[in-house]
């Protein structure tokens, strides 16, 4: 048997080779630097998802307050005062299209393009905001954290309603009822069959993994149809994500269209955004060390000092860092926008120019405070009047960069004030102008303001395909809104030419930013808490919407974190082969979208026959996917399967170009590559020479040896007699060790005294015999 094509294997096989041959090979050294312990904390820079907001200001039928801010948004955690983090907030104009008919000529659809409906509704007399109805009704953490109240004795009567709670949480183990996975799936397959929507979506999640279920992937997809014609929003985006992968992706585009309609609604309601937070538990195939830090709320200890921080001393950017945590409920922070707007305050008070900005905006909405639009022009005017001076005085280009990057989202928001004739007169050319500056300082909010305005002639006159441009130079930015905008020009072909597949693309990003997303940061928690079954679970149906992340997750779960916890058909635990299936389904679906980690791991699986048949050219196919997203360990696998003729053909010099591409991609690969290449140069010289076979042998001697060293430790009793004949032979060893130190304290020996003289040496010769006497 070969020897497994991967780094560390091949490296140690070759050693064995070079000590033999008494072969020198350089062996270059990496070093890892590892931060001081004294190191500041606060140096730390968490990515976190920036929402969409809107807000009717008191004038016009034609715009809307919205704040569409980009994913880019950072929580600036810098300690260093001389650099103002910009980010990239502001406030932005939200249109929203109807539908329109496919034969419609492009500027008859612009011209027909209406706007939101007042975006007050659901705000609270103190300005703070409340959701407007349920967005997800289908929420599993709905029925999760639902009391149980009088609902067994609902479902025992044929409530299906009550049925279907029941159930769900039997198999997630909610509150008040202890988890029973079978009877759970029963309960759910009963209400499915009743025709409960939610609970027909829940069955289709089960029968496409195999989840207490015969695995059926045709009646999966037939009960994701019946659940997204009764409303479920998670089987609209689990079958437009099976369309996609199908190529149909005109089907994919109405159904995607849906889901982002409904997820945009979220960013619709002032400071109800969802934020969609995704963490990755697996580094190759280890544990992320970012899967056990941080998102700890209160208790990670980063944010306990950034909060000394703030409040002990007064520190600008902790203080403005804190503000950001509360505004977005990040890192596991709960969201309050009241001590969000505190913070943001004494930061602004302080000088902080985007939390000036943010002031502004929150006054604007009425987010976190009592709705002002006079507040609101006057703390972007104080912003900009700031950011001006402070970029006018420094010559150091970064920092200049920072200081007009916070005057341009000044500009944005004074813009959308005089859109809306909000706390200043309402003027459509002052507004384009101003928000022209913003997007010359590369705000997005500005470029998406201005695709706004040219596309519905607002100051300006109505260019579809302008407003195109606008869009889609704030979409590369992550802009939320114009990347929803842009996904139904291209739907629909407004000022474009029609293209389902980018509009796909598009929408689907909007799509996974809706409330459904926030599953993935509640599996989190569940693996931080040791809830594994849970986490397997809810990763399982994030994956099923189409989720990379989530895949990733729930793969690396299945075959390193709970495997234990894998539920079969039969309701048992699954088979090891049934595991790897899954795994490996779930593997091939991160791939799909770009994961090359995975694509190696699907290689892997085919390689070695784990979970699927083995396959060695389809294996080669996977590796060749990965290598194309420049992986080195993808071209080294690659160069070993040519050189052996295993799954590609045998050829040596193709071999030496894989194994020298995967060397110039990745200096780390150095010290197996040249000893591959060390081997392949004895390959090519003596391949039919006697030490070459022997040689040859080694790694599968290696590797046999290895199989039969770890089958022999997975014994229970095998390791047990091996832990205690370790132990008798430690405790022999220090017993035998003390009693030799027992016995030289034992041994007597005379020191001499100082007043003393020292005995007479002795004297190496014999003494003469005296003389015979007579």
């Amino acid at each position: 048997m070969g020897s497994p094509p991967n780094f560390l294997r091949v490296a140690s096989s070759f050693a064995i080779f070079l000590l033999l041959i008494s072969t020198l090979v350089a062996r270059p050294t990496a070093s890892v630097q590892i931060p001081d312990d004294d190191q500041d904390t606060s140096a730390l820079e968490e990515e976190i998802d920036d929402d969409a907001e809107d807000e009717s200001g008191g004038g016009g039928s034609h715009v809307q307050i919205a704040n569409v801010a980009t994913e880019g948004e950072k929580v600036s955690l810098y300690v260093d005062k001389a650099l103002i983090r910009s980010g990239q907030k502001g406030f932005s104009i939200l249109i929203n299209e109807g539908r329109r008919e496919a034969e419609q000529a492009a500027e008859e659809e612009a011209a027909n393009l209406q706007v939101q409906s007042n975006a007050f509704e659901g705000l609270r007399e103190d300005g703070t905001s409340e959701r407007v109805g349920e967005v997800d009704p289908g929420a599993w953490k709905n029925v999760y954290e639902l009391p149980l109240g009088d609902t067994k004795a609902r479902a025992a009567e044929g409530g299906i309603e009550a049925m279907y709670i029941l159930g769900l949480k039997q198999l997630l183990g909610g509150v008040g009822v202890r988890r029973d996975a079978v009877a759970g799936v029963e309960r759910i397959v009963k209400a499915a069959e009743q025709g409960h929507e939610h609970a027909q979506s829940a069955l289709a999640f089960l029968q496409d993994h195999g989840y207490g279920v015969e695995r059926d992937d045709a009646r999966a997809f037939l009960n994701h149809h019946f659940a997204a014609k009764g409303g479920s929003y998670q089987s609209k985006m689990a079958l437009a994500y099976n369309y996609v992968r199908q190529q149909e992706y005109e089907l994919a585009a109405d159904l995607y269209e849906e889901v982002a309609t409904k997820a945009m609604s979220c960013f619709h309601v002032p400071g109800e955004a969802p934020l969609v937070e995704t963490v990755r538990l697996s580094a190759g195939s280890e544990q992320s060390a970012e899967a056990v830090a941080g998102h700890r709320g209160e208790d990670d200890e980063r944010i306990q000092y950034i909060q000394f921080k703030a409040e002990k001393f007064g520190e600008i950017y902790s203080m403005k860092s804190l503000a950001d945590l509360y505004y977005w409920g990040a890192r596991g922070i709960t969201r309050d926008h009241r001590k969000a707007f505190s913070w943001f305050l004494k930061a602004a008070e302080a000088g902080e120019l985007t939390s000036m900005v943010q002031i502004g905006q929150m006054y604007g909405r009425g987010v976190g405070v009592q709705q002002n639009s006079q507040e609101a022009v006057s703390w972007f005017e104080k912003a900009e009047t700031a950011a001006a001076a402070s970029a006018a005085g420094t010559e150091i280009p970064q920092v200049r960069a920072a200081f007009e990057a916070a005057a341009g989202q000044a500009q944005n928001g004074l813009g959308y004030m005089h859109a809306h004739g909000a706390g200043m007169e309402k003027n459509y050319t002052k507004a384009l102008a101003l928000f022209g500056q913003a997007a010359r300082k590369g705000l997005p909010e500005g470029s998406y303001n201005l695709g706004v305005m040219h596309l519905n002639g607002l100051g300006v006159r109505r260019n579809p395909s302008k407003a195109r441009e606008f869009f889609s130079a704030a979409a590369a930015a992550q802009h939320v809104g114009a990347t929803y905008q842009l996904a139904k020009m291209m739907h629909h072909g407004i000022g474009t030419k029609r293209s389902y597949a980018t509009a796909v693309a598009y929408y689907k990003r909007i799509a996974e930013r809706g409330p459904w997303g926030s599953m993935m940061r509640w599996a989190h928690e569940c693996y931080m808490e040791g809830q594994l079954s849970t986490a397997l679970l809810l990763y399982s149906r994030a994956a099923d919407l189409g989720y990379e992340v989530a895949q990733s997750n729930a793969a690396w779960l299945l075959e390193k974190g709970a495997a234990s916890e894998c539920l079969g058909p039969t309701g048992k635990r699954c088979t090891d082969h049934e595991r790897y299936a899954r795994s490996h389904k779930l593997w091939r679906l991160a791939s799909e979208q770009g994961n090359v980690q995975a694509a190696l791991l699907i290689g892997d699986a085919y390689y070695f026959g784990r979970g699927t048949k083995k396959d060695l050219e389809r294996a080669a196919e996977a590796y060749w996917r990965a290598a194309q997203q420049r992986s080195a360990q993808a071209l080294f696998n690659l160069g070993y399967m040519h050189e052996h003729g295993r799954g590609l053909p045998l050829d040596l010099h193709l071999a030496k170009r894989r194994y020298d591409e995967a060397l110039g991609m990745d200096r780390d690969a150095a010290l197996p590559v040249k000893l591959a290449l060390a081997g392949l140069w004895l390959r090519t010289h003596y391949g039919e020479t006697l030490i070459m076979r022997a040689l040859e042998r080694i790694p599968g001697m290696c590797s046999a040896l290895f199989i039969h060293t770890v089958n022999f430790l997975s014994n229970d009793g095998n390791g047990t007699v091996l832990t205690l004949v370790a132990l008798l032979a430690t405790v022999l060893y220090f017993r035998q060790r003390q009693r030799r130190n027992a016995d030289a304290g034992n041994v007597a020996f005379v020191e001499p005294v100082a007043d003393q003289q020292p005995p007479p040496a002795v004297r190496e010769t014999p003494v003469d015999p005296p003389d015979a006497q007579m």
